[in-house]
């Protein structure tokens, strides 16, 4: 029988796991979408973070049960996998409990909340000039725009 995968010499590991972890703390360098879809091409040997990494893109909350019957795995393995991407950054557990966490995907809520914060920013910056995003939102924010093209 051969073995389906070989993990690499544990010197070449740590070496390796060192530099996900530098990037995986790089900020700023790289817009937070690009960094989530460079982190979700890596983990491709890793199916199960794979898996619960594609569905925080539609849902950015996890829990243990929800990621169980994502995977389609035991509540064990579905802890780990959650356990992983903790350790990632990736997802960050905010009850602070031993019983019923739950854990948020902040790199895609901080992804989806930056364009719109830099457009409000900009729009204060310079009000007098007309973004193409105003024809979504108003000038004060939120509310629906009373002036379009």
């Amino acid at each position: 029988m051969t073995a389906a995968f070989v993990p690499p010499p544990v010197l070449k590991m740590n070496e390796c796991l060192g530099e996900w972890e530098r990037f995986l703390h790089m900020r700023d360098a790289i817009p937070d979408l690009i960094q989530c879809a460079m982190m979700h091409a890596q983990l491709r040997g890793k199916p199960n973070a794979l898996g619960l990494i594609d569905d925080l893109f539609i849902n950015t909350c996890m829990t243990i049960g929800r990621a169980a019957k994502i995977l389609g795995e035991t509540h064990p393995t579905a802890k780990a996998t959650i356990a992983a991407l903790e350790r990632g950054e990736i997802l960050r557990e905010i009850t602070g409990r031993q019983w019923g966490r739950f854990s948020v995907c902040q790199p895609v809520l901080d992804a989806l909340d930056k364009p719109f914060a830099w457009h409000l920013e900009r729009k204060r910056a310079t009000p007098h000039i007309r973004q193409p995003f105003d024809l979504l939102v108003g000038p004060a924010g939120l509310e629906p725009a009373t002036n379009r093209l």
